[in-house]
């Protein structure tokens, strides 16, 4: 029994790993219709899909993400379809556009390079012939008279060398085919007045679509889902493309229930001597790093409540003070995330820390901490 729970378990964990880890940015395309206030309505999620009901396990999984958004808009969840103020339906579906290209692969071999000629050249030259003289020349009193005959002959020999030169490398090329995954996602929702049945108003709609390699929908609805959160219910006037990392930090505290203040959950801590306006809201540990994350309100009208420095603060593990190595601050509607680093080696599970921000560098007066804060 233990054997096919944990089967179970790797099989729905390993592909959001590998996911994570390609760190591929993933393009969504957002579309949406009419403008409607949603703060303070209540909704009821349906779907208008034939093969899945309302009441199926895997259509509620992927309300939840919808209704994680609606409540970062103000609305309220409604479990009675009657008493909601809008009735949203909604369609989903995932479809494998893959397809088969041509890749030219080379061919490795040996080749003639080059050829070098060289020449050289040899012979001999052979005379022969007689001589005889006779005749009737007066010189000087003596008269003579002569002819004669010489021929010359010869040989030569000319020797030519080739040498011919092999190189290795690419000799030609071939196609490959390969397939390129490829697969569309789209999510359509559609917002009706639910007080209007006679001639119902729609009041929102709202499209949301992808496409990557991802095939497993549990991975990439959430992302589209979350894209939506500052669209849903507002015109966009124009289909609005949004790049999101798969590791976005925001992301990760939407995901996890910590980004809105209705029903969020803050990680246990015994006691906190801090401004009410900033909160903790995620502890996680790595294994060789601590990551705490304060929330801060702000609002463009004023400035920064709380302007913490890394050399500052510091966490208490087993009695040892260890000091920030990095402090990110990601800014998002309304809100300032200070994400502090604790470079440390690998903690047990539910183990407790102490967060002390001091006053300045001579670490006498604490100004900020979290005491006893659970590390998971």
């Amino acid at each position: 029994m233990k054997t096919r729970v944990l089967s179970i378990v790797l099989v729905i964990i390993i592909p959001s790993i590998c996911f994570a880890q390609n760190n591929s940015q993933l393009t969504i395309n957002i579309n949406s219709f009419g403008t409607y206030d949603m703060s303070g309505k209540s909704y009821y999620i349906e779907s208008c899909m034939d093969n899945l009901p309302t009441n199926d396990l895997e259509f509620k999984e992927y309300a939840s993400y919808i209704d994680m958004v609606m409540k970062m808009n103000g609305a309220i969840q409604c479990d009675d379809h009657d008493n909601a103020d809008i009735v949203i339906l909604m369609h989903f579906d995932i479809t494998d556009e893959s397809y088969l290209i041509n890749v030219p692969k080379p061919i490795f071999g040996q080749y003639l390079s080059s050829v070098t000629t060289t020449s050289s050249s040899n012979g001999s030259v052979n005379v022969e012939g007689f001589s005889n003289s006779q005749g009737w020349i007066d010189v000087d009193g003596y008269y003579a008279r002569g002819f004669g005959n010489v021929n010359a002959y010869g040989t030569e020999t000319t020797r030519t060398n080739s040498y011919y030169n092999y190189s290795y490398g690419i000799t030609g090329y071939h196609n490959v085919t390969k397939k390129v995954d490829n697969y569309h996602s789209v999510i359509n929702l559609y917002a009706y007045d639910n007080k209007r049945i006679e001639t119902p108003e729609m009041v929102w709609k709202t499209s949301i679509s992808s496409e990557g390699s991802v095939s497993d929908y549990r991975i990439v609805f959430p992302y589209l889902a979350f894209s939506t959160i500052s669209y849903i219910g507002n015109d966009t006037r124009m289909m609005i493309t949004e790049t999101l990392n798969p590791n976005n930090y925001i992301y990760k505290l939407w995901i996890n229930g910590r980004l809105f203040d209705d029903g969020i959950y803050h990680p246990r801590c015994k006691r906190i001597e801090t401004d009410k306006l900033i909160e903790l809201v995620l502890s996680e540990k790595t294994n060789n790093e601590i990551i705490i994350t304060i929330h801060e309100r702000y609002s463009s009208s004023w400035d920064r409540i709380w302007t913490p420095q890394k050399e500052n603060f510091f966490i208490v593990v087993d009695g040892q003070e260890i000091g920030c190595s990095e402090l990110d601050s990601i800014y998002d509607e309304g809100a300032i995330y200070s994400v502090f680093h604790f470079s440390c080696q690998q903690i047990e599970d539910s183990k407790e820390v102490d967060l002390i921000g001091y006053k300045n560098s001579k670490r006498k007066k604490v100004a900020d901490a979290w005491y006893g804060i659970e590390i998971k």
